[in-house]
């Protein structure tokens, strides 16, 4: 007897998955053949005993079942392009080897790629027509005149598509970014807690914006507030407010650090070599961390990297990302002004205003350039002196 199964977006969540396999396993139904297209699962009535499936992503005909794997009582059941399920027949106390999640972690964050620049795609138009819009009606709005869709069919599926493919988008990334944290096992990682203080004890609140790009004159500011004794006791969320109470003056080093992605052992060896995370901005695509350790004046400024090339490497990758950041929408920008012929003088006061919101953007996304060019050539010069 053969049973057939619809899952949508079984490999978003592929321990959920494994565990919902096992149960079917357990009402007799073992699992034959995956067909990825029509997101169907192919169950066979059998007498089975206690299933263990464990999901595995390879790409490039890469081998799945190692010795070891083969050993600890692993076998392959279904292969469907890159995708492998395993599985371990008896108990899960006695399974001594797991496989590797890291084909599965790889495809998930190339996904939140896909899907994070379709969603940014969506809100630079998005946004452009809402100022659009709204710009129009201030300026013009008795004489404004709106022309009817010729073909309204087509405007609607038109519509119908972009809302669905944002909701895919959001849907997508809340969940794969979940998932991914759980398989990397910083989903529970928390940043230090911060020491109490006395009711009547103000905490003073300082706030900083476009640290991203220059991150080691954040370090350099908060070293310096320490030496005040200004004591950093957290963070706000989004990274802007910085909140200190006065103590005593102390001499530490922060090291601001940045990853596409990290794991768990990272986060673990940062703690066992001293450091305190004081923030941590773990969002689907870039991870931002924030570590703060303490040392004698006379003794030597503890630093996380020691080695020059991989610190190089990192200081590359700050300034890309926020390059990657910000030349998208001063082309949207670029593109937006040459197809309106924004560039005479003869223009309306809707035109000049959306000329100058324009230019504001342009500045902005232009000095995000700037100070993330100036502090890849400066981090240069100091790991070069060092």
């Amino acid at each position: 007897m053969t049973r057939k199964v619809k899952k949508f977006f079984w490999s978003y969540d592929v321990e959920k998955t494994e565990k919902w396999l096992g149960d079917m396993g357990a009402k007799g139904y073992v699992l034959q053949r995956i067909n990825l297209l029509t997101r169907q699962f192919y169950f066979e009535k059998r007498n089975t005993n206690q299933i263990n499936y464990h999901i595995v992503y390879a790409r490039g005909g890469k081998p799945v079942l190692t010795e070891t794997l083969k050993h600890a009582g692993w076998e392959q059941i279904v292969q469907h392009q890159n995708w492998h399920v395993l599985v371990h027949k008896g108990s899960e106390v006695n399974i001594s080897a797991y496989p590797s999640r890291e084909g599965v972690i790889k495809r998930n964050r190339s996904l939140t790629y896909i899907f994070g620049s379709m969603l940014l795609l969506f809100f630079c138009i998005l946004m452009t027509f809402l100022m659009s819009m709204t710009l129009m009606l201030i300026l013009n709005g008795d004489k404004a005149i709106f022309v009817p869709s010729p073909y309204w069919s087509l405007t609607g599926m038109f519509a119908f598509i972009m809302y669905a493919l944002v909701i895919l988008s959001m849907y997508s990334l809340t969940k794969i970014g979940q998932t991914n944290r759980k398989l990397e096992g910083i989903g529970s990682f928390s940043q230090t807690t911060p020491n109490k203080t006395s009711p009547n004890q103000r905490l003073i609140v300082k706030r900083r914006f476009l640290w991203f790009e220059a991150p080691d004159k954040l370090e350099t500011w908060l070293e310096k507030m320490e030496k005040k004794g200004y004591q950093l006791q957290r963070i706000s969320k989004n990274g802007i407010s910085f909140y200190f109470k006065q103590g005593n003056p102390r001499t530490m080093s922060y090291c601001v650090d940045f990853h596409y992605h990290v794991n768990k052992t990272y986060l673990d060896l940062q703690r066992e070599a001293g450091w305190e995370l004081k923030f941590m901005r773990n969002t689907v695509m870039l991870h931002w961390f924030i570590w703060a350790k303490s040392y004698e004046a006379d003794s030597q400024k503890p630093r996380i990297y020691s080695d020059d090339t991989f610190h190089r490497k990192q200081v590359r990758k700050v300034m890309m990302v926020n390059l990657l950041f910000s030349l998208p929408f001063l082309a949207l920008i670029y593109m937006m002004l040459t197809m309106n012929d924004y560039f005479t003088w003869n223009m309306s006061g809707f035109r000049w205003s959306m000329l100058i919101i324009y230019i504001v953007f342009s500045i902005i996304f232009m000095l995000r350039i700037i100070r993330s060019i100036c502090y890849f050539f400066r981090m240069r010069k100091v790991i070069e002196t060092n």
